[in-house]
């Protein structure tokens, strides 16, 4: 997929690049309505837009990705999870060639090229869904082990170019706060707690993000950490303290 994305993006000649997936399913406006969006923000590099979600055959399943937040705070969404349906996004063509997929990322490419591109250009979601996303088997269960072993080293990746060190068991803890309350039940709050504000402390040096944004989404990612701990009250409130005063 990576060497095949790369060799696209090369031999494209257009302005714009449309990634899609081929089993997903795009509605007729989509590329009307982001071309739109990129010629009237020309300091926008890549714009995506919310996705609905079908099973294998098509069938609507009721669910959507509903990607509401604002450019300025996408940028800090990025540092935990990746804020774009691939297939929904439209992408300058020369900011793409600037950022090729990364090898040995058989999965999580997307979410790192996604990574590269905001460090350069702003990023916006229409709010609006343009595309369909078929979700089967393939895409759930397809070689977990792979899944996890990139997606850490892919945080790895982008932890070092902003000066974040992490050890193994930091980075499975950063990948595990995306997950279900039983990962982040694995990992005391007070291993959390000083995570992000590590994190914080980072972008304080290097003024990576909107402070004010990243603070907002690590007080969503904390209330999920009390929900997990909900048992453990005191160290909660403990915790909760330094998050709430940034240390």
């Amino acid at each position: 997929v990576v060497a095949s994305r790369n060799a696209a993006t090369a031999e494209a000649k257009g302005k714009y690049l449309s990634i899609m997936d081929t089993d997903d399913v795009a509605r007729p406006d989509k590329l009307s309505k982001q071309v739109d969006f990129l010629e009237k923000n020309q300091d926008f590099a890549l714009v995506g837009s919310w996705a609905r979600i079908i099973d294998e055959r098509g069938r609507d399943t009721g669910k959507y990705w509903k990607l509401k937040s604002k450019p300025e705070k996408i940028k800090a969404e990025l540092i935990f999870r990746n804020y774009f349906v691939h297939s929904a996004i439209l992408v300058h063509r020369e900011i793409a060639l600037k950022f090729p997929y990364e090898n040995g990322l058989e999965i999580g490419e997307d979410y790192k090229f996604i990574w590269d591109v905001s460090r350069e250009s702003k990023l916006a979601n229409i709010n609006e869904v343009l595309i369909s996303y078929r979700l089967h088997d393939a895409n759930i269960t397809r070689k977990k082990e792979l899944h996890r072993k990139c997606l850490v080293d892919m945080y790895q990746r982008m932890f070092d170019e902003i000066g974040l060190e992490a050890d193994t068991e930091e980075l499975e803890l950063h990948l595990d706060l995306r997950g279900s309350l039983e990962d982040i039940r694995r990992y005391p709050p007070k291993a959390i707690a000083a995570w992000l504000n590590r994190i914080r402390e980072v972008n304080d040096r290097s003024g990576l993000v909107d402070s004010t944004a990243l603070d907002s989404v690590i007080r969503s990612r904390w209330m999920k950490v009390c929900t997990a701990h909900w048992k453990d009250p005191l160290s909660i409130i403990r915790e909760s303290f330094k998050i709430l005063n940034h240390g």
